[in-house]
C-alpha cells in the first residue's frame, strides 16, 4: 500500500464526511497502526474507518463518489452488518458502520463467498465516546479510550506485530454468527442506495491492480494492460442502459473472471459463457477474442 496515497485517500474521506455532519473514526489496524506506530502498518493493504450506521443514505455516497472515488466492494444489508469499500488510485478504504445492541456495537465481516452468498461475523466493542487525535499531521477521531477499544480486538499483545493474521480467526471480539448473507440482500439495498454496484465476490473489484491482487496473478504472465482492457469493457457494459440489470451484471461478471480462468479449462467458467449466450446476453466481441477460440463451440450469437 502506497501510503502517501493511503493518506490522502483517508484525508479527503474524512473531510467529505465532515462535510455533511458526519463523524467517521480510525479502526481496525489504522487505528493500531496510529497508537502503536503512529504510522500506517508496513504491511497493511487498506484502510479501515468507523461510521454509524445511521448514516447509511444516498446522499453520503453521492458525496464519496462525487470525491473521485470509485465503490468496489460491498457486504451485508442496511439493517445488518454493512460494509462498503472504496478505492481511488489502487489504495482501498474500508467503511464499516457500526450498530448499536443496549451497551455494545458491532460492525460485520464476512468469509466463505460463493457466487450467491457468504458468511456474515460480527466484531464486538463495548459502546464507546469518540475523541480527536492527530495522526501524520492530520485531525482525526478515534475512540476516547484508544487502548482498551484495540485490546478488545488485538488482546493484550497487541503492541508486538503479527505476522499471520486471519480477520474472520485472530480477532479476539469477534463472533461466528453463521448467518448466510445472500447476493440478492445487498443487491436490493445497493439498488437502494442508489449504487451500481455488483458485490466483489461474485464481481470481484473494478480496479485492475486489486483484481490482479485479489485473484493472485501473476503480472508477467497475463499482462497489466490485458487487465485494464477487460476492465474498460466493464465500465461501458456497466454504464449501458439498453440491457436489462440481469444481463448486466451477468456480463460484468464474466468480464471479470475472464483474466482468472483465461486459458484454463475450467467446467464452471465454460458452463457460465454457455448460460450467457443460450440467454442472448451481451457481451462484446473483443472480449471473445480474450477468452480464447476454444470456446467458441459453447457460444451462440445471434
Amino acid at each position: 500500500m502506497n501510503n502517501d496515497i493511503a493518506l490522502k485517500n483517508l484525508v479527503d474521506l474524512d473531510h467529505v464526511l465532515k462535510s455533511i455532519g458526519i463523524k467517521c473514526w480510525l479502526t481496525a489496524g489504522t487505528l493500531l497502526g496510529y497508537y502503536r506506530d503512529g504510522n500506517f502498518i508496513g504491511h497493511d493493504s487498506d484502510v479501515d474507518i468507523g461510521i454509524d450506521a445511521e448514516h447509511v443514505k444516498p446522499e453520503l455516497f453521492r458525496k464519496i463518489i462525487d470525491s473521485g472515488f470509485e465503490i468496489t466492494e460491498s457486504f451485508g444489508s442496511i439493517a445488518d452488518g454493512f460494509v462498503i469499500s472504496v478505492s481511488r488510485e489502487s489504495v482501498k478504504v474500508d467503511l464499516y458502520f457500526f450498530y448499536k445492541v443496549k451497551d455494545f456495537s458491532y460492525h460485520s465481516v464476512y468469509s466463505h463467498f460463493t457466487e450467491s452468498k457468504c458468511i456474515k461475523h460480527d466484531y464486538v466493542y463495548r459502546n464507546f465516546d469518540l475523541k480527536e487525535i492527530f495522526f501524520l499531521g492530520h485531525s482525526f477521531y478515534a475512540p476516547t479510550d484508544t487502548e482498551s477499544y484495540i485490546m478488545q480486538q488485538y488482546g493484550e499483545s497487541f503492541r508486538s506485530p503479527v505476522k499471520e493474521w486471519s480477520y474472520v480467526y485472530s480477532p479476539k471480539n469477534v463472533i461466528h454468527t453463521e448467518k448466510v448473507m445472500s447476493i440478492d440482500e445487498t443487491l436490493n439495498d445497493l439498488r437502494h442506495l442508489q449504487i451500481d454496484l455488483m458485490p466483489s465476490w461474485i464481481a470481484g473489484v473494478s480496479s485492475s491492480d486489486l483484481l490482479i491482487s485479489d485473484l493472485k496473478i501473476n503480472k508477467k504472465v497475463l499482462g497489466e494492460l490485458h487487465v485494464r482492457e477487460l476492465i474498460d469493457m466493464y465500465r461501458k457494459i456497466s454504464f449501458q442502459k439498453n440491457i436489462k440489470d440481469a444481463d448486466r451484471r451477468n456480463s460484468i461478471f464474466l468480464l471479470k473472471l475472464a483474466p482468472y480462468f483465461l486459458g484454463k479449462s475450467s467446467p464452471f467458467f465454460l458452463a457460465c459463457l454457455h448460460k450467457a449466450f443460450l440467454i442472448n446476453l451481451y457481451l462484446p466481441f473483443d472480449c471473445l477474442k480474450l477468452v480464447g477460440a476454444k470456446f467458441s463451440r459453447l457460444i451462440r450469437v445471434d
